[in-house]
């Protein structure tokens, strides 16, 4: 589409430095860092950390499904607020699910990705092509629970070639190119 219309395709970029270089593998902890909303589905979290309390969640977000959300939280659930970095969040996650049903790219996901953290979600925004565990859209609490434990122990499959594609060179060629020509 590009081509045929003369233009050039500048994808967003992550950037390195809020990305952790090491996560936790070996722990039973799984991250959520999303807006607190309906398209988000901070509900599914929620009920998955129901569902295995030798686990340990972490939930941050605000929205205005907060009160709702932190009035249904288990007692091996977390809730952060809104940090500004998730850094030293994914120094302490093995697993980090995103449970949006849209999502224009992710950046919380490509994050995680960066910093080793595998990564379950639904097929949309970067985890379209760069998670772990891709979720179908009909699914139960039991297929999350299975794909968690499938990445567990693991690191994230995806982080270089997220980088080779998301840099903040490759942007900055792009905008480059049109600027100087």
């Amino acid at each position: 589409v590009a081509d045929k219309y003369n233009s050039i395709l500048i994808q967003n970029f992550i950037d390195i430095s809020r990305c952790s270089e090491t996560h936790n593998p070996k722990g039973k902890t799984v991250t959520w860092a999303h807006r607190l909303s309906s398209e988000k589905r901070p509900e599914i979290f929620i009920e998955i950390a129901k569902n295995m309390p030798d686990y340990n969640f972490i939930l941050c977000g605000e929205g205005n499904l907060k009160q709702k959300i932190l009035s249904s939280m288990p007692k091996n659930c977390k809730y952060l607020g809104s940090p500004t970095n998730l850094k030293k969040i994914f120094e302490k996650t093995s697993v980090f699910i995103s449970t949006s049903d849209q999502e224009a790219f992710g950046y919380s996901v490509g994050e995680a990705i960066l910093s080793g953290v595998p990564v379950v979600s639904f097929a949309v925004g970067l985890g379209k092509d760069f998670a772990d565990v891709t979720i179908k859209d009909k699914f139960t609490i039991s297929d999350w629970i299975s794909a968690i434990k499938k990445c567990s122990g693991k690191r994230s499959k995806y982080s270089q070639k997220l980088i080779e594609n998301y840099n903040e060179k490759i942007f900055c060629d792009k905008w480059s190119r049109i600027i100087c020509g």
